[in-house]
């Protein structure tokens, strides 16, 4: 990369080799200083010409007795200004060998019927003219019935107008991802380099290249893809499963356990008016009532927060906000970090199951912070821009390194990226050591459904 006055700001080692320096050395000159006038001149021009136009070129440049292919592109700098940037890839020997193949036309044919890559060649139509033996084994044509036909007859019809822009622009290609139709009638998958053949007026007249058989390789990726997504169904059904079971908990809990403490507190109560009242009980009776109802108070009210914890109430009976709402009270009353939670709307519904995938985002995160974070507080903010609704969860902790979390952290924020993905949401977490943590939850279509949107 190189700044406004054409200065190296940002080289790697490749081009400190070449140079024969190392890369603080490097640092802070120009070309002038490592390149004869001729070379620097040239090399200064196009690098002249990518300020003005403001875009990308493509070049090759002979520096000593080397060759290279020089894309160089505009990058914006620190300062705003705008810089250089390029990449530099050496293709002297590539050169060599074509012009070697141009001195011998058998030695190219010897070449081609011993790759393993189809070599093929077509004119402007599409027309294949060339082609080499290995398609025999590939597409299982032989050269002569492939050789005078169209490309295009072998292409699968929806592989077949990105073909077609791909040839008419006559450019080369390098690693393109295409397909083609096996004479038995499976497909097969190629990935192609190719180049344009011109005539000794410059001409366009063809295109040649070779294509390797990538079969093996995208089928196993597809089937990779296919198993990834039986497993996040698979991993969809769980959390299906496990938020039934914990609402069918926090019911019984609620329903039953919490009553029965509920009726034995009242009968206590009764039993201390009777009791109590008359001021006629032995030493110590009283103390030991009291720690008894001490102790059943807090009973009642662990098996409430358990509860709520499974599956608070409040989310199905009034909604999103006032169960976040209530999620983070109950956490500022349990946690040393103050949590501040603000909602631009007065209520979101986009649907049981979304509404529960958020609050357990939050839940997750809210979990992480303490157990990890040492923050002093966190901020929670839903907003709504345009057609999008946006969560942020922020704290200022000491942050963290992706690359160094444990299994059950990573774990954790798995299964939060797993519930984004199901809900049609996007999940970022953003950290550094020592700058706190962010996540930012990102729910497309929020009209589309919104429940509440028409309020």
């Amino acid at each position: 990369v190189k700044d406004e006055e054409f200065k190296y700001v940002v080289v790697n080692n490749a081009l400190a080799k070449f140079f024969g320096k190392n890369k603080v050395y490097i640092l802070g000159k120009t070309d002038k200083d490592f390149m004869d006038s001729a070379e620097f001149t040239s090399i200064r021009n196009n690098d002249i010409q990518v300020l003005k136009t403001n875009s990308p070129l493509v070049t090759i440049d002979k520096i000593g007795d080397r060759i290279f292919e020089s894309t160089k592109f505009p990058v914006s700098l620190k300062n705003g200004k705008t810089g250089i940037g390029g990449l530099i890839k050496d293709i002297t020997e590539r050169k060599k060998d074509e012009i070697a193949l141009k001195k011998s036309e058998l030695k190219y044919r010897t070449i081609v019927e011993n790759s393993n890559d189809v070599i093929w060649t077509v004119d402007l139509n599409g027309v294949i003219t060339e082609m080499s033996g290995s398609c025999l084994e590939i597409y299982g044509y032989k050269p002569a019935e492939l050789i005078g036909k169209s490309f295009l007859d072998f292409v699968p019809t929806d592989q077949k107008e990105q073909d077609l822009q791909a040839v008419s622009k006559f450019e080369a290609v390098h690693d393109y991802n295409s397909k083609f139709i096996h004479k038995d009638g499976h497909i097969v998958y190629l990935s192609t380099n190719a180049n344009i053949i011109k005539d000794e007026n410059g001409n366009t007249i063809a295109s040649t290249g070779a294509s390797k058989d990538v079969t093996k390789e995208i089928t196993s990726k597809i089937k990779l893809m296919e198993n990834e997504s039986q497993l996040r169904l698979l991993n969809q059904k769980l959390q299906s499963v496990r938020e039934e079971e914990r609402l069918f908990l926090s019911r019984e809990l609620h329903d039953n356990v919490g009553q029965l403490l509920t009726g034995l507190k009242m009968d206590i109560s009764f039993l201390e008016k009777k009791i109590f009242g008359t001021n006629k009980f032995e030493n110590g009776i009283k103390d030991r009532y009291d720690s008894m109802k001490d102790l059943l108070n807090s009973s009642i009210e662990i098996v409430r927060r358990i509860a709520t914890e499974l599956r608070p109430t409040i989310l199905d009976s009034f909604g999103l906000v006032p169960a976040i709402e209530g999620l983070v009270n109950d956490f500022n009353k349990r946690s040393e970090i103050v949590c501040n939670f603000r909602s631009e709307l007065k209520d979101i519904n986009l649907g049981e199951k979304v509404n529960i995938d958020i609050y357990r985002i939050i839940q997750e995160s809210l979990t992480n912070i303490v157990k990890h974070s040492k923050a002093s507080s966190v901020k929670i903010k839903i907003a709504k821009l345009q057609k999008k609704y946006v969560l942020q969860i922020r704290d200022n902790g000491q942050g963290f390194d992706f690359h160094k979390l444990g299994y059950t952290t990573t774990l954790g924020i798995t299964d939060m990226q797993e519930r984004a993905i199901q809900i049609g949401g996007i999940l970022e977490i953003e950290s550094k050591p020592g700058k706190g943590t962010t996540v930012l939850l990102t729910i497309p279509n929020a009209n589309k459904n919104d429940k509440n949107n028409n309020r």
